[in-house]
C-alpha cells in the first residue's frame, strides 16, 4: 500500500477550492476546526489504494474493507486509463503529488492519474463516492491538479491542450471536458490567484451559497445567517401565509437545502456550546428519546423457550427487540416473563426550549455512566 491515509493536506487544498474560491476567509476559519474523518472518507481512501495497485498491474490487497465491488470498479478505472492513451509512447503517472503554489500559496495536491502524450495533458480524478455526480466542467479541484501537472511537467512538454476526466463508477458517471492551456492559465491568474491570496491571509468577504454544505463554520457564519434570515424575514408569516407567485415559490424551494443546512448546523453548534457549560438564553440540553434493549439475549430466549414459546415466535434473524416482543406476545406476557431483562438505553443529548418538560441533561451523570460501562 502507498499510505494514502497518511498524506499531508494543504490548507488551500484543491478539494476545498470550490469553497475558498467563492468565500476566501472560510479557509482560515475551517482550518481551526478539528479534522473529522468520516467512514465514507476512509472508504474512499482505501478505494484509491486499491485502484492504484490494480492500475499499476498488481493484485488487489487482502485488507479489511476491500470488497469485490471496490476491486471491480478499480479494474474499470484501470481500463479507462488505458483507453485514454493514444499511443504506446504515452507516459502515465499515478498518484502523483503536484505543485500549484505559483498560484495558490503552499498549494499542492495528489493527482490520481496524469497522462502526458504529445501536446496533450490528461488528468483523471477517481471519485469513489456515490453522493452526487461530479462534473469535470469548470471543476476547480481537477483544474488545480492540471495546473500543478502543467507546472511540474510543462518544461518538458509543449502542452497546448488539457483534457480533464472525472471517473465516478458507483454512479455510472464519467464526465469529460477539455480546454486550451492558455485558458487554464488565464483562469489561474485572474480567478485563482487573487482569491487564493485573500484566503491565505484570511481576508475577503464571507459569502453564503451551496459551497457552505461541508463548511465546519456554517453554524456560526454570519453571512449564511444573514442570507437565510433575509429570505425568512421577507415574508411576514405572523400576518398570515402569503400568496406566493410561482417564481417566488421556485426561489424559496431553491433555498430550502441551504436553510435546512443552516438550521442543522446552528443546532449542532448550540448543542456543543451548551455541553461545554455555556448558556444560551431560553435553551437547555435534554436527553433525547432512548430505546429499550435486553441485558442478556441468551437468558431471554432460554426463559421464553421454557415458557413454551418456539424460536420462530420470538426471533426473526435475531431476537426480537422489547417493543417488537410486546407486539408478538403481548405487553402483559412480556411483563410477566422477561420484564427484568429490559434495560433502557439513554438517548443522545439534544437542544430544547427551557419550557420543555424533560429535565436538563446531566453531563456529570452521563460521564460517570461512560466510565462504568
Amino acid at each position: 500500500m502507498s499510505g494514502h491515509a497518511g498524506r499531508a493536506h494543504a490548507m488551500l487544498s484543491a478539494s476545498s477550492a470550490y469553497r475558498w474560491l467563492v468565500c476566501p476567509p472560510s479557509a482560515h476559519i475551517a482550518s481551526g476546526y478539528p479534522d473529522t474523518s468520516t467512514e465514507y472518507a476512509r472508504e474512499g481512501t482505501l478505494a484509491h489504494e486499491v485502484a492504484e495497485r490494480i492500475a499499476r498491474g498488481g493484485q488487489p490487497p487482502e485488507a479489511p474493507g476491500v470488497t469485490a465491488e471496490m476491486v471491480e470498479h478499480a479494474r474499470g478505472y484501470a481500463a479507462y486509463i488505458e483507453e485514454q492513451k493514444r499511443t504506446s509512447d504515452a507516459i502515465v503517472l499515478l498518484e502523483q503529488r503536484v505543485d500549484f503554489s505559483t498560484w495558490v500559496p503552499d498549494g499542492f495536491g495528489t493527482c490520481d492519474c496524469i497522462i502526458l502524450e504529445g501536446d496533450t495533458l490528461t488528468v483523471i480524478d477517481y471519485k469513489y463516492g456515490q453522493g452526487v455526480p461530479v462534473s469535470a466542467d469548470t471543476n476547480p479541484q481537477i483544474r488545480l491538479y492540471a495546473l500543478g501537472a502543467l507546472h511540474d511537467y510543462g518544461f518538458a512538454y509543449r502542452v497546448r491542450q488539457v483534457e480533464l476526466h472525472i471517473y465516478q463508477p458507483r454512479l455510472d458517471n464519467i464526465s469529460h471536458t477539455g480546454l486550451l492551456t492558455e485558458d487554464l492559465l488565464d483562469w489561474a491568474e485572474h480567478t485563482v490567484k487573487p482569491a487564493a491570496a485573500q484566503a491565505a491571509d484570511g481576508t475577503g468577504a464571507f459569502k453564503a451559497g451551496e459551497h457552505c454544505r461541508f463548511c465546519p463554520h456554517a453554524g456560526s457564519c454570519p453571512a449564511l445567517a444573514a442570507r437565510c434570515e433575509a429570505l425568512i424575514s421577507k415574508y411576514d408569516i405572523a400576518a398570515g401565509v402569503p400568496s406566493l407567485s410561482p417564481e417566488e415559490t421556485a426561489k424559496i424551494l431553491g433555498m430550502e437545502p441551504l436553510i435546512t443546512l443552516w438550521l442543522k448546523r446552528v443546532r449542532e453548534r448550540a448543542l456543543s456550546v451548551l455541553l461545554e457549560g455555556e448558556a444560551i438564553p431560553g435553551y437547555k440540553v435534554v436527553e433525547g428519546r432512548g430505546s429499550r434493549v435486553w441485558d442478556d439475549e441468551a437468558a431471554v430466549l432460554s426463559e421464553l423457550l421454557d415458557a413454551g414459546y418456539h424460536t420462530g415466535d420470538v426471533t426473526r434473524s435475531e431476537l426480537l427487540s422489547p417493543a417488537a416482543m410486546e407486539k408478538a406476545l403481548g405487553k402483559k406476557r412480556v411483563g410477566e416473563l422477561i420484564a427484568a431483562h429490559v434495560i433502557r438505553k439513554p438517548g443522545a443529548p439534544s437542544v430544547a426550549p427551557e419550557s420543555d418538560r424533560r429535565p436538563e441533561y446531566d453531563r456529570l451523570a452521563e460521564a460517570k455512566n461512560d466510565f462504568s460501562t
